[in-house]
């Protein structure tokens, strides 16, 4: 697997941009990640949208959403 195996651990998130190009090489996601432009052209930026796809997903996306918001 070309050393991905060490990327992805129970303790960790790893994050694949385009997982559709490498194939089979990659697990299952545990959380989908997509990000689209607003159906409003006047909304500024890009929508995120999180989804679980695994009980391992969920609890992430649960601690995601129990984190206190950042602003940089």
């Amino acid at each position: 697997t070309a050393g991905l195996a060490d990327c992805f651990r129970d303790d960790s998130i790893c994050l694949v941009e385009w997982p559709e190009r490498v194939g089979s090489a990659l697990p299952s996601p545990d959380l989908a990640l997509t990000l689209a432009h607003h159906v409003d052209p006047t909304m500024p930026g890009r929508q995120l949208t999180l989804r679980a796809q695994s009980k391992a997903g969920e609890r992430c996306l649960n601690a995601i959403i129990a984190a206190p918001a950042r602003t940089t």
